[in-house]
């Protein structure tokens, strides 16, 4: 969905996926060897739909990444050298890159001015902005956000500002919590639809559930953020997702309606947006859609426009009926009930909370440990970094294991020097019983 507009001699591209999706789709073709690659098999390369490749190719070639010739993809000398500095940690090369390309795109000097000129501003503001500069015929509010936080991903890339929460600042902000409030970007009855479809798999890529709910990867991932932060939807280190118990109990069909609301209601009530529903409820008034939508822009700090808010508003009001938090007085007017509040806190505070073990990283971190086992009689050079990468992001909050494992690369190269696999597999066996000790898993008797 990248527009290009064609005057005369020049092409305006402007961007519908961010930057974070260009490093990543170079990056894979740096790792599979391939500086060329037709559309088909990036599409796998990449786990992306074949249509949405021509977004991913235009954003490549903003920056001068990549070109297309002959159907094919193809990494420029600068794409090369981006993908090369990102690979070995020199982000500061790689910003030069793109920080050179903004000065060639009118679309990017465009945003970087508005930036310059306000200081912070959202990226549905930029959206908008790009709407009218480049007389686009635009019309939905997502559209907005996603061109304008798309090109706000780049400015912030380049160095030019700091992009997070949907908003473009000249000035660093701290970032929020991952648990913190989004935008009600989904309404209960889709909410459902995607537990009900997450309910199938085990666990599952973004990718697979974007394709059987057909549904865009930005605005899926969006739902699923939404699904986190109310405790019905788990990540894990893999970056695939699963349904919570408690999102289990939604779909249950042996339990009632009433039961349900007080489900969903609990999970409202331990969650971020509790302060959002007690402000509502405060109210001496009845409230309009656009009145809850408004509510969420102060709590959010945003600067939505009258349809936002009203979109914004229905979505969340449906989560208030369906938690049975809202009593509609009159047609379009809604009241938010207080009485429940306490009710709802009161049983959460009473409840004693049992400490949940998530097993799947303890077995990924398992998986990879086996494999470098698997590994230590073989020169196998590439795969054995790529699992000790592996397994240095799995255990990423524990920065001392890292120096361990980064230890059994030595290790490696003199067994395989010397034709002795006992020297790794020994160093091995120790940094095993080290994660095993900083992760308590001898008291869990789990075993790696």
């Amino acid at each position: 969905m990248s527009e290009v507009d064609e005057d005369n001699d020049s092409r305006t591209i402007i961007p519908y996926v961010g930057v974070d999706r260009v490093i990543e789709t170079v990056q894979a073709l740096y790792k599979a060897h391939a500086r060329e690659i037709g559309i088909s098999e990036l599409a796998t390369l990449i786990d992306c739909k074949v249509s949405n490749i021509n977004d991913v190719s235009l954003a490549m070639g903003l920056p001068g990444l990549s070109e297309t010739v002959n159907g094919k993809i193809v990494l420029t000398s600068e794409g090369m050298v981006f993908a090369q500095a990102m690979a070995s940690n020199e982000e500061e090369k790689a910003k030069q890159i793109i920080k050179a390309a903004v000065g060639k795109s009118e679309v990017l000097k465009f945003v970087k001015s508005l930036l310059e000129a306000r200081s912070e501003i959202s990226g549905e503001e930029i959206g908008r902005a790009l709407m009218d500069r480049f007389k686009k015929n635009w019309k939905d509010v997502r559209t907005y956000r996603a061109f304008g936080n798309s090109c706000a991903s780049i400015i912030s890339f380049a160095g030019y500002g700091y992009f997070g929460n949907g908003v473009l600042s000249l000035n660093a902000v701290t970032k929020k919590a991952k648990s913190d409030i989004y935008p009600p970007e989904i309404g209960y009855n889709p909410m459902i639809s995607l537990l009900t479809v997450l309910n199938g798999y085990e666990r599952a890529k973004l990718s697979e559930l974007s394709q059987k709910l057909g549904t865009g990867d930005r605005s899926l991932w969006a739902h699923l953020a939404i699904c986190g932060a109310l405790g019905l939807v788990e990540k894990d280190l893999s970056g695939s997702y699963r349904i919570t118990e408690t999102g289990r109990k939604l779909l249950d069909p042996t339990l009632s309606a009433d039961k349900k609301s007080d489900i969903f209601r609990a999970c409202l009530y331990g969650s971020h947006y509790a302060d959002v529903i007690r402000k509502m409820a405060s109210a001496d008034r009845d409230l309009t859609a656009n009145d809850i939508g408004g509510i969420l822009t102060f709590h959010l700090k945003r600067d939505w426009s009258p349809d936002t808010k009203e979109i914004y508003g229905k979505k969340f009001l449906t989560w208030l009926n369906a938690a049975n938090l809202a009593v509609k007085s009159q047609r379009g007017l809604y009241r938010v009930k207080s009485d429940e509040a306490a009710t709802i806190v009161a049983a959460e505070v009473s409840q004693p909370k049992t400490e949940k073990i998530d097993y799947l990283p303890i077995f990924e971190i398992g998986r990879h440990l086996g494999a470098l086992e698997a590994l230590a009689e073989d020169d196998r050079s590439k795969s054995f970094s790529d699992k000790v990468a592996g397994l240095k992001l799995l255990l990423q909050d524990h920065p001392d294991l890292g120096m361990l494992i980064d230890m059994l690369k030595t290790n490696y190269e003199l067994a395989i020097a010397s034709n002795n696999p006992s020297i790794f597999k020994t160093n091995l066996d120790f940094v095993r019983q080290k994660i095993k000790e900083r992760m308590k898993l001898e008291a869990m008797e789990v075993s790696l």
